[in-house]
């Protein structure tokens, strides 16, 4: 994520102040979330799913190796991944009006699921685990 805003910025700036070009200006929402989806993406394909980063302030060194820490990690990348790519798609179709309203719909989904999911997870993996040898848990 830090990487990807140093550069990000740094080109952004360089088109626009010394290039004079409008197109990070006029077409910022598309560029800006498809720029976020390609980090989710990469962050995802390199095993390092940028939430991790986040999560490490939050959780004890000990968990950061845990399967289901980066799995749980792995999944909230995947549906911020999917956030970025709807909001560049609804920046790149629709009136400026709806895309606001909807980007910031699927915004606040992805927060809540950030928040919820990872509550929720590991009791899900745990008994996930339980089913392989057919045992029953409440």
């Amino acid at each position: 994520m830090d990487v990807t805003s140093v550069l990000y910025f740094s080109i952004a700036s360089a088109a626009t102040f010394i290039f004079k070009l409008n197109m990070f200006v006029e077409h910022s929402g598309f560029i800006g979330y498809f720029v976020l989806f390609l980090m989710a993406l990469i962050s995802l394909v390199i095993k390092r799913p940028f939430t991790f980063q986040v999560s490490k302030k939050d959780y004890p060194k000990i968990y950061w190796k845990d399967k289901s820490f980066l799995a749980i990690n792995s999944q909230i990348t995947i549906v911020w991944a999917g956030i970025f790519l709807s909001n560049a798609i609804l920046f790149l179709l629709l009136a400026k009006p709806f895309t606001v309203v909807l980007s910031n719909i699927l915004i606040v989904i992805g927060i809540i699921f950030s928040i919820v999911f990872p509550l929720k997870a590991p009791a899900y993996f745990v008994s996930e685990e339980f089913k392989k040898y057919d045992w029953r848990v409440m």
